[in-house]
């Protein structure tokens, strides 16, 4: 029976040894994949093939040992090896003794050249993601950020969080939802990068509110977030509705009763 499933493609790969597959023979489903994703997730893609990476690499080097030494390439293209490689190979008889020679006068020349692979590539995302200010940033964080200083007022291409800065915020959101507000407001309109910073923010400037307010119904409103992950489920929000309209109830019945009284 035919498989017509065969005729349609993932648009997101499995795991790693797939996406590395499709980096062979599926270059369509590979940069629609990559146009789908952020910066910090293409990042973080790559780095986790970096395993992998590695142990194709490794894989390939003992290959290539072994076809060094089961068919003598040495003696058959001695102009492609230095001329010391080639004497020295010339020596030996045995199977054994060429692979242990191949790999003895290589695997240093190949983990260098490995580590200079893995090194540009770290370097690679150390520029990418600007990671030689995070140092600064963290140290000048130890002392504290407002609304109105941190290094997110003076640079837009914050790609990854500063520990603990948003916690400090979080909590200065709880206790002044004016300034909060604002900051918000900056990070959408001027910090597009920081959407799920604004998004946390605007959660703890909107429970500040209702702590502040105890009992005022109308500042029981849904948080505006724009990061689905971080919108409230349905579930509270049907929570936060029936306890507004428990709040209203209980104003009406008040102002009843004080009528009455009167």
């Amino acid at each position: 029976m035919n498989d017509d499933s065969l005729f349609t493609k993932l648009t997101e790969p499995k795991n790693t040894w797939q996406l590395l597959l499709w980096f062979v023979f599926e270059p369509v489903l590979l940069e629609n994949y990559s146009n789908s994703l952020t910066k910090k997730q293409t990042a973080m893609v790559l780095l986790r093939a970096y395993p992998y990476i590695i142990l194709i690499c490794c894989l390939v080097y003992s290959v290539m040992v072994l076809i060094t030494a089961t068919f003598d390439t040495p003696l058959h293209f001695p102009s492609q090896y230095k001329t010391e490689f080639v004497t020295g190979y010339q020596l030996l008889t045995g199977f054994e003794q060429k692979l242990y020679f191949v790999f003895q006068e290589t695997i240093i020349e190949f983990i260098k050249n490995l580590a200079v692979g893995l090194a540009g590539g770290l370097a690679f995302y150390i520029s990418y993601f600007r990671l030689y200010s995070y140092l600064f940033y963290f140290i000048r964080c130890l002392f504290g950020v407002s609304f109105y200083d941190s290094p997110y007022h003076h640079d837009a291409v914050i790609w990854l969080p500063i520990f603990r800065v948003e916690k400090q915020f979080r909590y200065l959101a709880l206790s002044n939802s004016e300034y909060a507000h604002k900051f918000i407001r900056f990070l959408r309109e001027y910090r597009p990068l920081q959407s799920k910073l604004a998004d946390s923010i605007t959660h703890a400037m909107q429970a500040g509110l209702w702590l502040n307010n105890p009992l005022v119904f109308e500042i029981l409103n849904s948080p505006d977030i724009e990061n689905k992950k971080l919108q409230p489920s349905d579930k509270w929000l049907n929570q936060l509705e029936a306890l507004r309209s428990q709040l209203i109830s209980y104003r009406k019945q008040n102002q009843l009763g004080l009528k009455s009284s009167i």
